[in-house]
């Protein structure tokens, strides 16, 4: 029994032996096992991020895309607001041309004459004024004392029929050039 006893004691050594070299590794692996959660848990937290990065690449593309897409319709509206303001104003101007004293009307006979325009001309009353004050400026007919005055030759006395005594100005003239359209 001796011997047995003897072979019993060393396998129970080496047993004991072993389970200490096992003890030694799962206490070593259980140091690595929390170097190795964390390490984990960081890899995971580093994807989380990645993903999030990805979905914020992906949100900021959007917002470049819409932001692009607002100006341009602001931009367009603008625009179509510039167009329909400018056919506006020119509506306004053409009304205010075809209306008083801008409407084009048919001259007399001794208006034709006078500026050398052919029988039946239509003019606008601004456009015969234009042309009368320009026949005064070369004649040299305005009072040289008072700049409003006209001194009306024989030609332009015919025209509007004055009397010796009235009394032409650049104020009066309209009044005097009133017969002269039909």
């Amino acid at each position: 029994m001796t011997e047995e006893n003897n072979k019993d004691l060393e396998t129970t050594e080496e047993v004991e032996e072993n389970i200490e070299d096992d003890v030694e590794d799962d206490d070593s692996n259980k140091k690595l096992d929390p170097l190795t959660e964390l390490s984990d848990q960081f890899d995971e937290i580093c994807q989380e991020v990645a993903s999030i990065k990805v979905s914020i690449g992906s949100v900021m593309s959007k917002l470049r895309l819409y932001k692009k897409l607002v100006e341009k319709t602001l931009k367009d509206s603008q625009k179509i607001k510039r167009q329909k303001k400018k056919n506006v104003d020119t509506v306004k101007v053409d009304s205010v041309r075809s209306s008083g004293i801008h409407k084009p009307a048919e001259i007399s006979v001794d208006l034709c004459n006078f500026l050398n325009k052919p029988k039946n001309t239509i003019m606008a009353r601004t456009d015969v004024t234009k042309e009368i004050h320009a026949y005064i400026r070369e004649n040299k007919l305005q009072d040289q004392n008072s700049k409003l005055r006209i001194n009306a030759d024989a030609k332009l006395k015919k025209l509007l029929r004055l009397n010796d005594n009235e009394e032409l100005t650049f104020l009066n003239l309209q009044k005097y050039l009133n017969p002269q359209f039909a």
